[in-house]
């Protein structure tokens, strides 16, 4: 099928590279003509003029820029079979876009729980897609949209999708995506955390990993989910002071972390 993708950073150019691999014809657009350098190989064209005879788009702009986008091409969407994005963040997003194109349209919001730090295409090929967990929010779907969303998803080895609504996908980030990398940033704002990085052990290394990010994009994503990040650091805040407390009592201890060590199988 024809895809036409919004938006050539990391996620974006690692979508055309997976499309186009499995078979997709991929048109793309971005702002930045060093992006579209980077993935015209896997591209059939470019530009924005293409959105008229894509069947699918595809929005992997940062979640400021998504809205804006349906609404400013709006009748050029009109046509469009399945119109999805790939945001970390969905309640007010998938609201506006909604309201925006009416109750009878084919917007479909999904995120895949996979990416890489960066930003740009550099280093796309680094994403992973195969295997890697997806949700789609839930709505009354449109079946073409649907089975077209499936299809895609199928074709780039995701996991069996998940359903979530919009309000829940939000609360299960703040916990399992936007948590961790607070909690990074967090062992950086230490008053040795610059000795840490140069000698600091293989735990502290791995937990810092994730403090890098592109700094405009995660104020948006952090500023977005505010409330429920909120509500899981006053969570974190808890189970660290029940930690504290158990610190002199052995039995107490061993089952703190004996609950953690657990590995739960996959259902």
């Amino acid at each position: 099928m024809n895809v036409f993708i919004a938006g050539l950073g990391v996620m974006g150019a690692a979508y055309a590279k997976g499309l186009s691999e499995a078979g997709h014809t991929v048109f793309g657009w971005d702002q930045s003509g060093a992006h579209i350098k980077e993935v015209r190989g896997y591209l059939h064209g470019q530009g924005l003029a293409h959105l008229k005879s894509c069947e699918v788009i595809l929005i992997a702009l940062p979640p400021d820029a998504t809205g804006p986008f349906v609404k400013t091409h709006q009748k050029d969407l009109s046509h469009c079979a399945l119109i999805t994005d790939i945001s970390s963040v969905k309640m007010r997003l998938t609201h506006d876009i909604e309201s925006c194109l009416g109750p009878s349209n084919a917007y479909i919001s999904h995120h895949p729980l996979t990416g890489y730090k960066t930003s740009g295409p550099k280093d796309h090929a680094r994403v992973v897609f195969q295997e890697k967990p997806v949700i789609i929010i839930e709505k009354a779907f449109d079946e073409t949209a649907r089975a077209l969303l499936n299809q895609l998803l199928n074709d780039l080895s995701f996991q069996t999708p998940r359903i979530m609504s919009a309000e829940a996908h939000d609360a299960w980030v703040a916990y399992t995506s936007h948590l961790p990398h607070v909690l990074s940033a967090a062992l950086l704002h230490h008053e040795k955390a610059d000795q840490a990085r140069l000698d600091g052990g293989n735990s502290f290394q791995a937990m810092r990993q994730y403090a890098p990010v592109n700094v405009s994009l995660w104020a948006t994503i952090f500023q977005e989910n505010q409330a429920f990040i909120a509500r899981e650091i006053d969570h974190l805040i808890e189970t660290l002071n029940a930690f504290k407390a158990a610190l002199p009592d052995d039995h107490a201890l061993k089952a703190w972390m004996q609950k953690a060590s657990l590995t739960p199988r996959r259902s």
